[in-house]
C-alpha cells in the first residue's frame, strides 16, 4: 500500500511552500506526493517544479484553469486500488504527525473514507504542531448510502482533512461535469463515498490545519450556507445530477426504499444520531427550515426521535 499525498493549488504561490514543507517533513512519509497546479498565473509552478526537483518522491500536474474537481479527476487514473490517498488544498497544512497517527487509526491498512477535525488558523497564527487534539474515540458509520441519498447529508470534512482509500475514489472519480465543480469538489467526494456504500470512520481527536483566509472564508460559508432559495434550489439541483450519475455508473438505485433507510438509521449510535440532528456540518434543523423534507418525511424524523427515546 502507496501512501498518496495530492495537493491541489490555484494561485496559492504565497502559502505553496508552507504546505509542501508540512507534507515533505512529516515522521513517516508519504511515498508519493502529486501537486496539481490548475492554471496558475503567479509563480506556483516554478516553485512547485523547483520541489519537485530536489525530491522524486513529488510529481507535478500543470494543468489549464478548470477548478478544484478537474484536479481531482486528472490524478485519479495514477492512483492504485490499494493506495492510501490523502487530500490537501494548498492553503492549509499538516501537522508534522498527521500521516503517522491516521495510519495508526487505519492499522496500516487502507480504509473507505476517514474524516477528521479542521483546526482553523489565520494568518500569523500558531498553527497546530501536533495533530492530536484529545483522547476522543474514533466514530464509525457503517452505511450511510439511503440516508445520503434521501437526505442529502453531508458525512465529512473540507478536503484537507479527508482520506480514502485508492479503489472508493475509482468507484467516484472521474465526474465529468468539472464546470459545475469549481470549487466544493470535497463535496463530490464526500457524498459518493457515502451513496457507493463505504464505510467512514470520523477521527475527531485528529486534526489539520485549515487556513482562514478571504477565499477559504468564503468558500467555507458557502459549504453551509445558501442564502437564497434560488441558491438553494441550484446548489440541490447539482447534487441531484451527481447522485444520479454516481447512482447509474455504479447500478445504485438513485432512490432508496423506506426499509433501507430504516436500516441505516437503526444501526446509528446515539453519538451518530446526535450528530445528524445537531452538528452544523449537517444540520438536519437548517435542512428543515429551506424545506427539504416534505411533511411525511419530517413526520417520519420526528417519530424515530420518539422511537429512540422510548426504547432508551
Amino acid at each position: 500500500m502507496n501512501k498518496i499525498c495530492v495537493i491541489n493549488s490555484y494561485n496559492y504561490e504565497r502559502y505553496l511552500e508552507e504546505c509542501i514543507l508540512s507534507v515533505l517533513n512529516q515522521t513517516v512519509q508519504f511515498d508519493k506526493i502529486f501537486i496539481i497546479d490548475d492554471g496558475s498565473t503567479d509563480g506556483s509552478v516554478d516553485l512547485i517544479n523547483s520541489y519537485a526537483k530536489a525530491h522524486k518522491s513529488i510529481e507535478v500536474i500543470a494543468k489549464e484553469n478548470a477548478g478544484q474537481l478537474s484536479c481531482f479527476n486528472v490524478v485519479v487514473d495514477k492512483i492504485e486500488n490499494d493506495d492510501q490517498v490523502c487530500f490537501l488544498d494548498a492553503d492549509d497544512t499538516y501537522p508534522i504527525n498527521y500521516l503517522e497517527t491516521l495510519m495508526i487509526f487505519l492499522n496500516n491498512r487502507s480504509y473507505d473514507f476517514t474524516y477528521c477535525s479542521a483546526k482553523p488558523f489565520k494568518n500569523g497564527e500558531e498553527k497546530q504542531l501536533n495533530c492530536v487534539l484529545n483522547q476522543t474515540p474514533p466514530l464509525v458509520w457503517k452505511k450511510t448510502s439511503a440516508l445520503v441519498r434521501r437526505y442529502k447529508m453531508w458525512i465529512g470534512s473540507p478536503t484537507s482533512a479527508l482520506s480514502v482509500s485508492g479503489s472508493t475514489l475509482k468507484k467516484i472519480l472521474p465526474y465529468p461535469e468539472t464546470s459545475e465543480w469549481k470549487i466544493r469538489a470535497d463535496d463530490i467526494i464526500v457524498y459518493g463515498t457515502s451513496i457507493i456504500g463505504a464505510k467512514k470512520m470520523y477521527i475527531p481527536s485528529l486534526c489539520i490545519n485549515y487556513r482562514i483566509h478571504p477565499k477559504s472564508a468564503t468558500a467555507l460559508n458557502n459549504h453551509w450556507k445558501p442564502t437564497t432559495e434560488e441558491e438553494v434550489a441550484t446548489r440541490k439541483n447539482v447534487v441531484n445530477k451527481f447522485i444520479v450519475w454516481l447512482c447509474n455508473r455504479n447500478k445504485i438505485v438513485a432512490s432508496p426504499t423506506k426499509s433501507e433507510v430504516y436500516a441505516e438509521y437503526n444501526q446509528l449510535s446515539n453519538q451518530l444520531l446526535s450528530i445528524l440532528i445537531n452538528d452544523h456540518h449537517f444540520n438536519l434543523k437548517r435542512r428543515l427550515s429551506f424545506r427539504l423534507y416534505t411533511y411525511k418525511e419530517k413526520l417520519f424524523v420526528f417519530l424515530k426521535k420518539i422511537f429512540h427515546h422510548f426504547e432508551s
